[in-house]
């Protein structure tokens, strides 16, 4: 019960579990303003209930998603995608790659970091916060000593950087989200200017 919300909390012997992804609904809750609550009795079973604050005024009708790309930005931009859960990375991978987009997908930062060594220069590295084997602003330290300037954008449900709004500056879009709202916030930073680019570089996104 005290471990439950930790990510990769498992009671499982090595290798044979990740975690319970609870991490990921209080990072939800907080996010929406609410809370989450577990109550479990030996023998009997285990309620997660979650509490999310009443909706103010009159409901309105969901705009349909657009299955197009990007409404505008440079959809050639080369954007790797760094996540452990692979249900997570294929989805964007080929949302992005639908999009225009030329993409590479890891399934962990030792890979990631491989890739960007390999094919460089990166547009965007997309990372996921919390991951086993390093965290995702870790990964974006790591990957700016090897390309200066790197774009990034930070995804994540975990609770702790929700609540920080961000982690270090870097751009952060909240677990779980909609594929607007991926392909609006990829496109406002593949849009803005570099440290490079400000300084007069003439460099331009592939």
């Amino acid at each position: 019960m005290a471990h439950a919300f930790e990510p990769f909390f498992t009671t499982k012997e090595a290798g044979r579990g990740s975690g319970l992804g609870l991490s990921m609904v209080q990072g939800f809750a907080a996010q929406s303003g609410g809370a989450v609550r577990i109550v479990s009795s030996l023998g009997e079973g285990t309620n997660v209930t979650l509490w999310l604050p009443h909706a103010e005024g009159r409901s309105t009708e969901t705009a349909p998603l657009e299955q197009s790309g990007p409404v505008s930005g440079p959809t050639q931009a080369r954007i790797l995608v760094c996540d452990d859960d692979g249900d997570v990375l294929t989805l964007v991978g080929t949302y992005l790659r639908d999009s225009g987009y030329t993409v590479w997908e890891a399934n962990n930062p030792t890979l990631a970091l491989q890739i960007l060594e390999r094919e460089q220069p990166i547009d965007l590295l997309l990372v996921d916060y919390a991951m086993p084997e390093m965290t995702g602003p870790a990964v974006i330290d790591r990957a700016r000593t090897c390309q200066p300037g790197l774009k990034t954008l930070l995804i994540t449900g975990y609770a702790e950087a929700l609540r920080h709004n961000g982690v270090c500056g870097i751009p952060i879009l909240p677990k779980p989200f909609k594929v607007a709202e991926l392909s609006r916030r990829i496109t406002e930073i593949l849009n803005e200017l570099s440290p490079c680019d400000s300084v007069g570089s003439h460099n331009t996104l592939l």
